[in-house]
């Protein structure tokens, strides 16, 4: 590993390779490098700003500082700075892996894992004394390398130590779309600040939206409408704990990550099809609960399980009656009052258990959507109706026989 030195001499230690990015508006370039003294490859991080611009210095100076602090495998650690004739520059641990940026849509089950890596890093940071928060939390700042699924954390410019209001310098440094409100507001941050930006990057990974697209589903009140952004099935336990993740309310997130951690690795636990692993969910395509919730069949199986149970109730003592009445000379009058005794029991029943099986499969779209539309009310309540109008027709007849 190559060792932390203060200060490196541009000339003599290092060869640069190529560029890994560049971010003109904040004269910033990212290279790959290599130090020629132990042939280990570096990023070097260089910086350029205009006259005057202490608040880019002082950007520096902080993340210099904070990186300087922090000891964490999966934190490209501080090895050094120098300044050449065209800036400023920042050298540190080069990691072999892409942004999340580069990934596109993810399944459940990669996204889950990546949330609880970083999750990990941030319970890290949160422990610290004092505090670290990073402040910058999106795709392009999480490197994941998918063989060995290992997931870093870069890019500390903007990070804070300790709580406390945000100044407008880091408030121009973060990222629109990903910071919490109380960023954007200058507020007092807390530990669950970075978990609205996790919550951001995890609805992003799970519909395929880029970093630029993300503010779009963001309203003025800071709510986040992300339930046609992402997978139908996507386990509505897990929108919820995402939505819990971006409440615009800190006092309503989880009060830190290693609450958040906890409660994904219960909702992992419970091992909902939404949860499998890339295989797992491939061979669940043709599982017999899918087929039965896509079919309806889950409506339909009880549905007439409880017709044939209805009809068994109804005619086995029907005929019964009609084999031991036929010598009764009041067999008509005994018959029809059984019969319509059977009738109301078989309407009553339909009002108890089949009604609510009839707005079963909206009451489980709205759970994976989370959009619940009135128009499902509309069967329920026309059954209703229908069954309290038979009934009375039922009385009048019979009343007149």
């Amino acid at each position: 590993m190559t060792e932390i030195r203060p200060y490196f001499d541009r000339k003599k230690d290092f060869i640069i390779l190529e560029e890994l990015g560049r971010n003109s508006l904040a004269g910033r370039v990212t290279f790959k490098a290599k130090e020629n003294r132990t042939n280990e490859i570096v990023v070097i991080k260089k910086f350029q700003f205009l006259s005057n611009n202490w608040d880019g210095y002082k950007l520096i100076e902080k993340e210099i500082e904070t990186l300087s602090n922090l000891d964490h495998p999966n934190i490209p650690k501080y090895l050094g700075q120098y300044e050449d004739e065209q800036g400023f520059c920042l050298v540190q641990e080069y990691i072999n892996a892409p942004s999340l940026a580069s990934f596109g849509q993810l399944p459940i089950a990669e996204v889950t894992d990546i949330a609880l890596s970083v999750l990990d890093l941030l319970v890290y940071l949160q422990e610290l004394s004092p505090p670290v928060f990073h402040r910058d939390i999106k795709p392009e700042n999480i490197l994941y390398n998918r063989e060995t699924k290992q997931v870093y954390l870069v890019d500390f410019g903007v990070a804070k130590t300790g709580t406390g209001t945000t100044t407008s310098s880091t408030i121009n440094g973060g990222t629109l779309g990903f910071m919490p409100p109380e960023q954007l507001l200058g507020k007092k941050l807390n530990q669950s600040s970075d978990l609205y930006s996790l919550g951001l990057t995890l609805i992003c990974l799970l519909g395929g939206i880029s970093s630029a697209e993300i503010n779009q589903f963001i309203n003025h009140r800071f709510e986040v409408d992300f339930s046609k952004t992402i997978p139908i099935d996507i386990n509505w336990k897990f929108r919820d704990f995402i939505t819990k993740m971006i409440n615009p309310d800190q006092t309503q997130r989880f009060v830190n990550a290693q609450t958040a951690k906890k409660a994904l690795v219960e909702l992992k636990n419970t091992k909902s099809s939404s949860f499998l692993s890339k295989d797992d969910e491939e061979k669940s395509e043709s599982s017999l609960f899918k087929i039965l919730l896509e079919t309806k069949m889950l409506v339909y199986i009880p549905v007439v399980t409880i017709t044939l149970g209805i009809s068994y109730y109804v005619f086995y003592p029907l005929i019964n009656s009609i084999i031991s009445l036929q010598e009764n000379p009041n067999f008509s009058s005994v018959f029809l009052r059984q019969f319509k005794d059977k009738l109301i029991d078989i309407i009553n029943i339909i009002a108890i258990i089949i009604i609510p099986f009839s707005i079963l499969p909206f009451i489980i779209k709205a759970r994976q959507e989370g959009d619940f539309e009135v128009d499902a009310l509309r069967l329920p309540a026309v059954s209703f109706l229908l069954i309290i109008i038979t009934k009375a027709i039922i009385e009048l007849v019979f009343s007149n026989m």
